[in-house]
């Protein structure tokens, strides 16, 4: 699959769809049943997006070294992160839009924000209020200033 000492090219990074689609395809093609596989050496500094997905998408965990399980959970991890970070920031700004013909925000929640969310999602009333509400900070945490 991947060549262990193989260093991903910058430029393959792009948001190409085709790319991801035949870079998914080279990796597939050419598995031997036995063969160990590799995960690319700069894993650890790709950004989470489409691209870290498709790698991940990739790779067959049964043929990865211990190592390289425990990397891959790390990547795994990063790129849920970023989609949970992407799913409350999108929540914020439904609680925040008060016009649905307009990009204008209001700077506190909206009314309806809750039932926004609960229609958009499919979810409970209560579900929606844990969801839109702030999440309280644990004692002894930082605040910003």
């Amino acid at each position: 699959m991947f060549d262990q000492q193989h260093v991903l090219d910058p430029a393959l990074r792009a948001d190409d769809a085709e790319e991801l689609f035949r870079l998914t395809v080279a990796a597939y093609s050419g598995d031997e049943p036995e063969e160990q596989h590799f995960l690319p050496a700069d894993l650890e500094s790709i950004l989470p997006g489409r691209y870290l997905a498709a790698i991940l998408s990739s790779v067959d965990r049964s043929k990865l070294s211990g190592h390289d399980v425990v990397r891959l959970l790390q990547a795994d991890e990063r790129l849920v992160s970023h989609a949970n970070a992407r799913y409350y920031a999108d929540i914020a700004e439904v609680a925040h839009a008060y016009d649905p013909d307009t990009t204008a925000r209001d700077s506190f929640p909206v009314e309806s924000a809750v039932e926004e969310v609960q229609t958009a999602l499919g979810k409970t009333r209560r579900a929606a209020e844990m969801e839109t509400r702030p999440r309280p900070r644990p004692a002894g945490s930082p605040t910003r200033r």
